[in-house]
């Protein structure tokens, strides 16, 4: 059949692809003016909803007259669901459910509604399993996303298969891996680089992404889109559920391995310094509010040539959902660079494998990365850390400790008022998360330049701490008491 996972060249349009969106130093930071109009729309639901759940218990939370309230007014909520593969996309989705309006024993719990009044939703890696699912599922109720439905057509997260040896006992690895094997090479052959993120990015797509039904599918590449092979994430804007704003404004959070990053990484577990840019992903654009770069590409277009923020050469579809959250959930270099055994005996031979295929066709290039051309290549040369960089290596979302995808709700011209986080992070042995996430962006929040993101505090100064304190075992609420003025002021 026609593989449809390589991405396409295609001429270059003549509006501009590229955004800046200044700072909050600068007073000029901007969001995305589809975001903005999306946001506002569903920022109505959500204060609709939020009447709804609240209803006579609302006087508790507001003394005067909510449904007088503007839309700008009414409180502006978001969801952040942590990293943590398997883990993280399951309790995120058990979750979500628990804050379900349409679900009877949510309601009657008292949290069913709270999904229903949240503008945003970010995730990353397992989180970006979730949060991705939801979308391109139209959002439906999440014990039918997990399940399946057979009546509204949703076949479930199939998880019950192996990722990598699916069929009875792994009978049909070998046609899944040539199938696999038959995506990402018509990938390279259009030019561009193949690593091992590929492969994991259309290995989840069987699992999560609409396409496949049931264990013998895997078995075949001729399911309706192939796997989601064709799926693009900036394509969810041709859901009805989003041209109906059903679904929080959905971010997901990208790391980059960069040669230029100065600094230590944080805590014992870091990877990656937080001088390093965190990339954000949405159906619109691809880029980061980090002031030393400000800047986004517009997402159909990500894979192109650019120069200075020109393009001289354009392709599309480069943004396969699949690969998207396959590169947010791309942890492995942290292996690649230790002794692990976890990694020699589970994924070693897989990239071995993968480099002897692909690799001769594409020397130097590193596997345990996602490659693509730098969009912001040539631009704000005296900050932007990699303005010289052709390519940039993106990975997974957490590899600078920060597994919350806290980032891209604490951005200004978001104006957040309240976060709920789900953390999955599972640091301590009874997996069991210990805040050292949280600790990282508010370290974050001090390596940025001064007021561009306001971390709530009081807040523990270590992971001792912060489960001496029992937090890690029940909800707590952190920054109630925090500043009310705009510049100051934190979710």
């Amino acid at each position: 059949m026609a593989n449809y996972y390589a991405p396409q060249h295609v001429n270059c349009p003549s509006e501009r692809l590229m955004r800046e969106a200044g700072t909050p130093q600068a007073k000029n930071q901007t969001l995305h003016p589809s975001e903005q109009k999306y946001v506002r729309a569903r920022k109505q639901i959500a204060k609709q909803s939020m009447q709804s759940w609240l209803g006579p218990n609302m006087t508790e939370v507001y003394s005067g007259d909510f449904s007088k309230l503007s839309v700008d007014d009414a409180p502006n909520i978001a969801i952040s669901v942590s990293g943590g593969n398997y883990r993280a996309a399951l309790f995120g989705a058990a979750s979500l459910e628990a804050f379900d309006a349409r679900v009877r024993s949510s309601v009657d719990a008292g949290l069913g509604g709270l999904l229903q009044s949240s503008a945003y939703i970010t995730g990353l890696s397992g989180g970006s399993y979730l949060t991705t699912s939801l979308m391109f599922n139209e959002f439906p109720v999440l014990s039918d996303l997990v399940f399946g439905n057979d009546t509204s057509g949703i076949p479930g997260w199939q998880l019950d298969v192996n990722l990598f040896e699916p069929g009875p006992s792994g009978e049909y690895a070998d046609i899944f891996f040539t199938h696999l094997y038959d995506d990402l090479g018509a990938k390279q052959s259009q030019g561009f680089p193949v690593t091992f993120c590929d492969f994991w990015g259309r290995a989840l797509s069987y699992h999560f992404l609409p396409g496949t039904n049931g264990t013998q599918s895997f078995a075949s590449n001729t399911t309706a889109g192939n796997h989601a092979a064709s799926l693009s994430y900036s394509s969810a804007t041709q859901l009805q559920t989003w041209k109906d704003q059903t679904m929080p404004f959905p971010i997901v959070v990208i790391d980059e391995y960069s040669p230029q990053a100065q600094g230590k990484a944080f805590g014992d577990t870091g990877d990656l310094p937080l001088t390093s840019v965190v990339y954000e992903l949405t159906p619109f654009e691809f880029g980061s509010y980090d002031p030393q770069l400000a800047a986004f590409v517009e997402l159909p277009y990500l894979g192109s040539t650019f120069h200075g923020g020109a393009p001289s050469s354009c392709v599309n579809s480069f943004d396969n959902a699949g690969l998207m959250i396959g590169t947010s959930s791309c942890t492995f270099h942290q292996y690649n660079v230790t002794d692990s055994i976890y990694w020699k005996d589970t994924f070693e031979p897989l990239i071995a494998n993968l480099t002897k295929v692909f690799g001769e066709r594409e020397p130097g290039q590193e596997m345990d990365v996602t490659s693509v051309a730098n969009p912001f290549y040539g631009m704000h040369a005296g900050t932007y850390q990699d303005a010289q960089e052709t390519n940039l290596s993106l990975l997974d979302g957490s590899l600078d400790v920060e597994n919350i995808p806290l980032l891209p709700l604490l951005v200004k011209a978001r104006g957040l008022d309240a976060v709920v986080v789900l953390d999955s992070s599972g640091e301590t042995n009874d997996t069991k998360p210990e805040g050292l996430s949280l600790l990282a962006t508010k370290e974050k929040a001090v390596v940025l330049p001064s007021g561009t993101i306001n971390f709530p505090t009081p807040f523990p100064n270590s992971t001792d701490e912060f489960i001496s304190k029992g937090l890690n075992v029940r909800p707590v609420f952190f920054g109630c008491d925090g500043p009310t003025n705009q510049e100051e002021a934190f979710p």
